[in-house]
């Protein structure tokens, strides 16, 4: 017979709690169970839609990359073709009459065309796939993130580091720049990302480390470059992308293409769209480069930087996503005052300008939708210090 202990005393559970408990325990069990069966499928799926994600973007990288192959053959071809011409011109007369030029010439070129048109054929089914499988794959993260939610506190061991990384996933800390990086170990290594973030924690990496990255020596600078240079093409030439990410894509070259300018270190080949490897490696190699770099410098003390770079960087991630946030309510606006035909009125002018403020925020003056927009009412820019970013890509055609 159970019992219970008052004062001392050995008391025989009256039938109310014998039912208690014994309902207690059975409800336990039911909700571990249920807890455990929950987890294992949203884990199951995540793992699923994952690996189908990492497949179908790997796939459309291998078609990009044969597509851009085609189209550097053909120009090659092209060349020789024309050199050849040239030369079969010269001993036309020597040649065997079997030797058809023309003919020759004719098939050459659509043997080029065709490994292009080859490529083109099958871009557009790897590209919808990869964005079903990215699509699916950001599903089932939501839904993983929910269930974690719902059963917190009851999750079975063998996903307890899934759902660690999935309570992360809505704001990921981008690694800190310097040394740390060289380990290719980030405080954010294998987590669930939103890839809008993914894009953005890289921006703002990128802005946070404007002024450090220029107390490197060259070596340094040129290898940090080509890890976010790499970074960004593995995004860009392996995800399938909607609008929105392209253009933050772009505004990460922007920024890199500016701050090479600015540091004349040497040839980032990440930064030349005609260039084509195996990001993951290009990256791992300039990692390890800046270690080299950084021993040989005596520098690797910029260790100890690496924390506060990183608290610098996840604010600036906070404020570019409100910036960012800003800028979304902003457009709209600017872009139906914009419609009107010049000149505005006052108050439209005044409206103009106070809501383009806001867009420059998180969109950079060379944006091309930005651009068209403003370019009819360039005129009330002048005089007028916010608008000098725009002024400047306007009068250099388009271009910052």
């Amino acid at each position: 017979m159970e019992t219970s202990q008052k004062e001392g005393f050995s008391l025989p559970l009256s039938a109310l709690e014998i039912l208690t408990k014994a309902v207690t325990e059975v409800e336990q069990t039911i909700r571990e169970e249920e807890a455990k069966k929950a987890i294992e499928e949203v884990s199951k799926r995540y793992e699923e839609t994952r690996k189908r994600h990492e497949e179908a973007s790997e796939k459309l990288l291998e078609i990009k990359r044969r597509r851009t192959q085609a189209i550097e053959q053909k120009e090659t071809d092209l060349k020789a073709i024309e050199d050849l011409v040239a030369r079969a011109q010269r001993i036309r007369e020597k040649l065997a009459p079997t030797i058809d030029v023309p003919s020759l010439v004719i098939t050459a070129r659509e043997q080029a065309e065709r490994r292009i048109a080859e490529a083109d054929k099958v871009l557009p089914h790897a590209d919808e796939e990869a964005r079903k499988a990215k699509a699916a794959y950001e599903e089932a993260a939501h839904r993983f993130r929910e269930v974690q939610e719902k059963y917190r506190g009851r999750l079975h061991p063998q996903f307890a580091a899934h759902a660690a990384y999935a309570s992360q996933a809505a704001h990921p800390a981008p690694p800190a720049v310097g040394a740390a990086q060289a380990s290719g170990a980030g405080p954010m290594a294998g987590a669930l990302e939103i890839l809008i973030d993914r894009i953005d924690g890289l921006a703002a990496e990128i802005d946070n480390a404007r002024e450090y990255i220029k107390t490197l020596s060259k070596d340094e600078q040129l290898a940090q470059l080509c890890i976010w240079a790499g970074k960004a093409r593995k995004i860009q030439d392996g995800m399938a992308l909607n609008t929105e990410e392209i253009r933050h894509v772009r505004w990460v070259f922007g920024r890199l293409t500016t701050l090479s300018k600015d540091l004349w270190c040497g040839v980032v080949e990440g930064l030349n769209r005609s260039y084509v490897t195996d990001w993951d490696r290009y990256v791992s190699d300039a990692q390890h480069r800046l270690a080299i770099a950084a021993a040989q410098s005596g520098r690797a003390h910029r260790e100890r930087d690496a924390k506060t770079s990183e608290l610098r960087t996840v604010d600036a991630l906070a404020r570019r996503r409100e910036a960012r946030e800003a800028a979304n309510r902003a457009f709209p606006e600017l872009r139906a005052i914009a419609r009107h035909a010049p000149p505005l009125a006052s108050d439209q002018a005044e409206a103009l300008r106070r809501h383009l403020k806001e867009v420059l925020r998180a969109i950079p003056p060379d944006d091309d939708e930005l651009i068209g927009v403003i370019r009819p009412h360039a005129s009330l820019l002048e005089n007028w210090p916010d608008g000098r970013p725009i002024l400047d890509v306007l009068a250099n055609g388009g271009k910052r």
